[in-house]
């Protein structure tokens, strides 16, 4: 039993409403369409009231400039990315969209608690996947543990709490067989760019294949809670169905730019979190000496 697309969810039509407001300039007009807020004119200092007009916080976030810029950072095209709330989100979505009571997903353990979460929640099983003695996977690891329930498989490059990588041939074999066997192989790409390993370019081969990633380790913003997934378009069609109203808020989208193409700023935070690499292994091995 692999996984099945949700009938009724298929026929759903989603469309972003107003996307015309973001053609025009919101100080020219009161847009009145949406039952907001008036005016920017709320009682505040004067520093918080020009940096409340500069966040536009009184309309509904308009994301689809986000969109844009996204595809231009990632070199994808919008209609293969789905913006979500870090990878949680992505995984959440996934699960819920892939699976249906009874069946199973795949992951390697240990891994991030969520995987556990969202199966109980969503009344599925959770096969666990266990590194050999040198923490180390291949692709019969999860291929062996396939039966006629799994629907799903995670794979998570490099493996958490380790630093396993799994090479791209073994990724690839995972993919082909499990697209003979109608399954989702769903890459939880969390870690990335930390290892130089770019697998989104295989969504273009396997049509079951989807990357998670998100801007909280690499780029440091855990706290915004943004990420996205890229699959097919035809993937990403189906996923988007399951989102909120809006995938992302506007101070959000204006931080994420910024630290983005602030280069010099993020260029200085990788550099602090290498020396604490060093430190910090300087530690341990002080610990493990003794």
């Amino acid at each position: 039993m692999s996984f099945i697309e949700k009938s009724y969810i298929k026929n759903i039509l989603r469309s972003r409403p107003a996307q015309y407001r973001d053609q025009i300039n919101k100080k020219e007009y009161l847009l009145v369409d949406r039952q907001e807020f008036g005016s920017n004119t709320a009682k505040a200092s004067l520093k918080l009231n020009r940096y409340y007009e500069k966040l536009d916080l009184n309309h509904y976030p308009q994301i689809d400039k986000f969109y844009k810029f996204l595809s231009r950072f990632i070199k994808v095209k919008q209609n293969k990315i789905l913006i979500t709330e870090g990878c949680t989100g992505g995984i959440k979505q996934i699960i819920e969209g892939y699976t249906k009571q009874g069946q199973n997903i795949i992951v390697a353990y240990p891994t991030f608690i969520l995987y556990s979460v969202f199966t109980k929640v969503n009344n599925i099983n959770l096969k666990k996947v266990e590194y050999d003695k040198e923490f180390k996977l291949n692709a019969n690891s999860y291929l062996d543990k396939i039966d006629k329930k799994t629907s799903i498989i995670f794979l998570t490059n490099p493996g958490a709490p380790n630093d396993f990588v799994l090479p791209i041939k073994e990724i690839e074999k995972i993919c082909i067989t499990c697209k003979k066997k109608n399954i989702i192989v769903a890459l939880d790409d969390a870690y990335y760019p930390y290892y130089n390993l770019n697998l989104i370019p295989l969504i273009k081969r396997y049509n079951n294949f989807i990357v998670l990633r998100t801007f909280s380790k690499y780029y440091g913003l855990a706290s915004l809670r943004v990420g996205y997934i890229a699959a097919s378009e035809k993937r990403i069609e189906y996923l988007s169905k399951f989102r909120g109203g809006y995938e992302i808020n506007s101070p959000t989208i204006d931080i994420t730019q910024n630290i983005i193409k602030n280069k010099k700023f993020f260029s200085k935070k990788y550099g602090d979190m290498k020396k604490a690499k060093v430190f910090a292994m300087s530690e341990l091995k002080k610990i493990i000496l003794r």
